[in-house]
C-alpha cells in the first residue's frame, strides 16, 4: 500500500505530530509499504526540501514545505508529489494550529479536495478544537465554533473517509457530529534505550524521583500536591525527593521551581536533550508527572513516553471537566494516579503494567485495519 501522510512541521525532535508521524512511517515501510510525509507548514524550513530522515535505522522520505510559501506554492509542490508517488490514502495528521498559526485553517478543505485524487482520506484528530472545557472563556468559545466549522468541512467533503482519534473524549464529540471514529492509542516518540529490560519491580523503598518531560500546563494544584506528598512520605520514611525537569517545559517551570525552592524539594533541569538522553534520564526516574487535564491524558506525547519507560504516571492538574461527557477512561490509561480524585496514598498501590495499546506494532495494527475495510 501507498501512503502519503500531510502533517505541519517536520523538524526531528521539534514537533510531537511530525515526530509521531516519522515514526508511523516507518513501522510502515519496515512492513513493506511504500510512505512518506509532506509537512505543509513547516516553522523550521526556508525553502522546499525533500530529504531523507532516519528513524530507528529506517529512512523516510520527508518533504518539507515552508509556512511561509502561498497556498498556491504549497499546492502545486504537493501536487507535483501526488502525482509521482500515487497514493493509495492520503492521511491527514490534524492539528488546527499546525496549518495555522491562529488555528484557523480555512484553506485546508479546498486544498484537499485538489490534491487527493482517489478520494480516500484519513484523518488522525489529534486536536480538535479549542474551548471544550466548562467555564472556557466567550474567546475561546468563538474559536470553537469555528474550529469546530473546519473539522465538519474536513468530515463531509470527502466520500471516502475514515476517521481516528486518540482520546475518548474526542470520540464523543465526533460521534456528536454523526460521524464513526476509531481510536489510536498514541505511542511514544521517545524510544525506550533498553526496551528489552523490565526496570520496575516495585515502588522504591528510601528515595523517590519524579521526572516532568516536556510542557507544563497552568493552574495545577502544585502547592496542594507537594504538601500531601511529603506527608505520606514522611509516613512511609523516605529519605529523599527529586524532581527531575526533562525537555522544553515551558514559562510555568517557573513557578514549580520557585515552590520547590520554598519547600526546600531538590530538582534538576535538564532542557532539551536527544531522544537517547531523554529516554536514560526517565529510566532513572521512578514516576513520571504530567499536568495535562486528566480527560485529556491520552492524548499526551509526555505520558506516552512515561508509559514506554514502565513509569506510573501521577495527573497534577488543574479540574477540566466537559458538560455530557461521562465516559470512564480508567481503562484507556492504565497506571495513572488522578490527583484530583485519589488519595495521595493511591501513588504506592499502582502495579507496573506494560501497556500493549499504546505501542508502535499495536497502533500500526490498527492503523492498517481501519484502512482495510474499505
Amino acid at each position: 500500500m501507498k501512503l502519503l501522510f500531510l502533517c505541519g512541521s517536520a523538524e526531528l525532535g521539534k514537533d510531537g505530530v511530525g515526530d509521531y508521524t516519522r515514526r508511523l512511517c516507518g513501522e510502515l515501510i519496515r512492513r513493506g509499504h511504500q510512505a512518506q510525509i509532506i509537512s505543509l507548514c513547516d516553522k523550521h524550513s526556508d525553502t522546499f526540501i525533500s530529504q531523507i530522515q532516519v528513524i530507528e535505522n529506517t529512512h523516510v522520505l520527508v518533504n518539507r514545505i515552508p509556512i511561509k510559501f502561498t497556498y498556491s506554492k504549497k499546492l502545486s509542490h504537493t501536487q507535483v508529489i501526488v502525482q509521482e508517488f500515487t497514493p493509495d490514502w492520503i492521511s491527514l495528521q490534524y492539528v488546527p494550529h499546525s496549518f495555522n498559526l491562529k488555528g484557523l485553517p480555512f484553506w485546508l478543505t479546498s486544498f484537499l479536495r485538489k490534491v487527493n485524487v482517489n478520494n480516500k482520506l484519513h484523518v488522525m484528530f489529534h486536536e480538535l478544537w479549542q474551548g471544550m472545557e466548562d467555564g472556557s472563556s466567550f474567546k475561546n468559545k468563538c474559536f470553537r465554533f469555528l474550529q469546530k466549522q473546519l473539522v465538519k468541512k474536513i468530515l463531509n467533503d470527502f466520500n471516502t473517509i475514515v476517521v481516528s482519534t486518540n482520546t475518548k473524549l474526542y470520540q464523543y464529540e465526533i460521534t456528536k457530529l454523526g460521524y464513526d471514529s476509531n481510536i489510536l492509542g498514541l505511542f511514544s516518540n521517545i524510544v525506550n534505550v533498553k526496551s528489552l529490560e523490565v526496570k520496575h519491580l516495585g515502588i522504591p523503598t528510601r528515595d523517590i524521583k519524579i521526572a516532568m518531560f516536556s510542557t507544563i500546563h497552568h493552574n495545577s494544584p502544585i502547592q496542594q500536591f507537594l504538601d500531601e506528598l511529603k506527608l505520606e512520605l514522611k509516613k512511609r520514611d523516605f529519605q529523599m525527593l527529586k524532581f527531575v525537569f526533562i525537555g522544553n517545559c515551558g514559562k510555568n517551570l517557573k513557578e514549580w521551581t520557585l515552590i520547590l525552592d520554598e519547600k526546600k524539594i531538590e530538582y534538576e533541569i535538564f532542557g532539551y536533550c536527544t531522544e537517547h538522553d531523554i529516554s536514560e534520564k526517565l529510566l532513572m526516574c521512578d514516576f513520571g508527572l504530567s499536568t495535562s487535564p486528566y480527560l485529556t491524558i491520552q492524548k499526551s506525547g509526555s505520558v506516552a513516553a512515561y508509559i514506554e519507560h514502565n513509569l506510573p504516571v501521577i495527573c497534577v492538574a488543574r479540574k477540566w471537566d466537559v458538560s455530557g461527557f461521562n465516559v470512564d477512561i480508567t481503562n484507556q490509561i492504565e497506571n495513572v494516579f488522578d490527583f484530583n480524585k485519589d488519595e495521595i496514598s493511591k501513588i504506592f498501590d499502582i502495579k507496573i503494567k506494560k501497556h500493549k495499546i499504546n505501542t508502535l506494532s499495536s497502533v500500526t495494527d490498527n492503523f492498517l485495519n481501519s484502512l482495510d475495510l474499505f
